[in-house]
């Protein structure tokens, strides 16, 4: 596994990200080479690189904090900051009047750059990806789970166009289900041009990978667990506000779960019930709650019947009976049972 772009040494030679991904040595003539620094070149040894990031670079002309990358046609690019909307740090336009009198490199012992991670799934960040493969007119990019929190593992995009540079992810507010992939094409020229593409966001399995190929419907299963990460995935039982974080979104989640219940998935059911009882929408709805556990029981699953035995119980969206709360109680078993 790489080192992920963030906080590595000078001398470097990840790329950007882990297997196959932007690291590989190329045959000469194909990039420019890359010279043993003396203050403004970039790494030790002639060696040449497809691509290369690095977070810790600075200006050569005014010294500030800028992000690096060479690309593989082996122009550099420095960013303010990297991620959409890909904007050159302003004073690297490639004049012939400008005065570089500040190394690229920073010295050894400064202070690395700390990571940001985004407050929500909604706002763009780093794609880090652990391999690389190729189907038909399309990249599958097996993301690294450590680093990238989606919906599942397997990102598809356009062939050709995202594997040698910088990505940004994140997921489309109107529609979770996908997610959305920000990168740019440096051109020959060495100007800029951003580019977006959509991807399915809960491929999880090479199963999985050809429904969303073949542009099929999404399976009960699948958005029970888009509802999921959209809601009780960040489920804290110390934080009772939990549900009000930016990457919680209740709304969408009780659409999914609902398109699953439709399907007579008991998870999604009992997870409407949970939704209802607890008043994650902003109230409580009692009846709501206990009929959506009452159809999830059907299941003989032991969460829902004990969801109802409290119910019973307790009173809530039934009149309160301990004979049928008992009786759900004795009868309720572990799934792996059945």
């Amino acid at each position: 596994m790489g080192c992920n772009a963030w906080n590595h040494s000078f001398n470097c030679d990840c790329g950007w990200g882990g297997y196959n991904y932007g690291s590989s040595r190329l045959k000469s003539g194909s990039v420019k080479y890359i010279k043993v620094p003396n203050g403004l070149d970039w790494n030790k040894a002639k060696v040449t690189y497809e691509t290369y990031v690095d977070p810790n670079a600075r200006c050569p002309v005014c010294g500030d904090d800028v992000f690096f990358y060479q690309s593989p046609y082996g122009g550099r690019v420095f960013f303010d900051e990297l991620g959409p909307p890909w904007d050159k740090h302003k004073c690297t336009d490639n004049k012939p009047d400008i005065l570089y009198n500040q190394p690229i490199l920073p010295p050894n012992n400064s202070k690395k750059r700390a990571r940001n991670f985004a407050k929500s799934p909604f706002d763009w960040q780093p794609l880090i990806i652990d391999k690389i493969e190729s189907i038909e007119d399309h990249d599958v990019f097996y993301v690294m789970s450590d680093y990238v929190d989606i919906i599942g593992k397997i990102i598809i995009l356009e062939k050709d166009i995202f594997r040698k540079t910088p990505k940004f992810w994140r997921l489309q507010a109107d529609c979770p289900e996908n997610l959305s992939v920000s990168t740019y094409l440096h051109m020959k020229d060495d100007t800029l041009s951003e580019y977006e593409e959509t991807s399915p966001a809960w491929i999880t399995n090479k199963n999985e990978l050809k429904v969303a190929l073949e542009n099929g419907p999404l399976s009960a299963a699948v958005l029970n667990r888009i509802g999921w990460y959209l809601s009780f995935q960040w489920r804290d039982e110390i934080d009772e506000g939990w549900f009000k974080r930016p990457r919680v979104r209740i709304d969408k989640a009780i659409e999914y779960f609902q398109k699953a219940a439709d399907l007579d998935l008991w998870e999604a059911h009992n997870n409407l019930g949970v939704i209802y009882r607890d008043g994650l929408t902003g109230a409580v709805d009692e009846t709501l709650a206990y009929t959506h556990f009452e159809i999830a029981a059907k299941s003989m699953n032991e969460q829902p019947m004990q969801h109802l035995a409290n119910c019973y119980r307790n009173g809530i969206g039934v009149e309160p009976n301990e004979d049928m709360a008992q009786l759900y109680e004795k009868y309720m078993k572990p799934l792996a049972d059945f």
